[in-house]
């Protein structure tokens, strides 16, 4: 019971902070891509730092609400070792300028040069967006739907657990270009 009105008050808190959709806001395509850096930290093991690339493919519900998945490709340079995932988030942006996310993950981790293991991460992210530079393109569209291109500064935290029963933690920050 008391889990059925936690969600009801966080649905109506959530309802509360969007605004009366207008007619050129909509269901459309979300894009980007990114450059990436970070740090994979575990209990066990030492830090391990990396770049990497990201994407991202989804649905902007409106101007406040996303859905999308996040494919990636990072390499641990210290490890020499390299994973491929992706995570699901759901996002709320505010103003067009600040979103935060969150949603699960996976990863897939393999050893290329000493060791060559491989191991799947399986956890949880979340994510905060800055949009510094953003522009609203609303002329000459064919279906006169709100489109915002931005480039984006993002930090993210993943927590995993790993099919090696090791926990991994890994703080990142991105630039890049999103489409929403």
């Amino acid at each position: 019971m008391r889990s059925a009105w936690f969600f009801a008050v966080v649905t109506l808190f959530v309802l509360s902070l969007s605004r009366p959709s207008s007619a050129e806001d909509g269901l459309r395509f979300r894009g980007g891509v990114a450059l990436r850096a970070g740090a994979t930290w575990t209990p066990e093991d030492a830090v391990d730092v990396g770049p990497g690339v990201a994407g991202q493919v989804g649905v902007q519900i409106d101007d406040e609400w996303a859905v999308y998945a996040q494919p990636e490709i990072d390499l641990l340079v210290l490890d020499c070792c390299g994973g491929v995932g992706a995570i699901g988030y759901v996002e709320h942006t505010w103003s067009d300028v600040v979103s935060v996310g969150v949603g699960p993950a996976t990863h897939l981790v393999v050893g290329f040069a000493f060791e060559k293991e491989s191991w799947v991460q399986v956890g949880g992210g979340a994510r905060i967006a800055w949009n510094p530079i953003h522009r609203v393109l609303e002329e000459g569209r064919p279906n006169k739907r709100r489109r915002r291109v931005a480039m984006t500064v993002a930090f993210e935290a993943r927590a995993y657990g790993t099919s090696a029963d090791v926990a991994v933690i890994q703080p990142m920050a991105s630039i890049g270009y999103t489409a929403f």
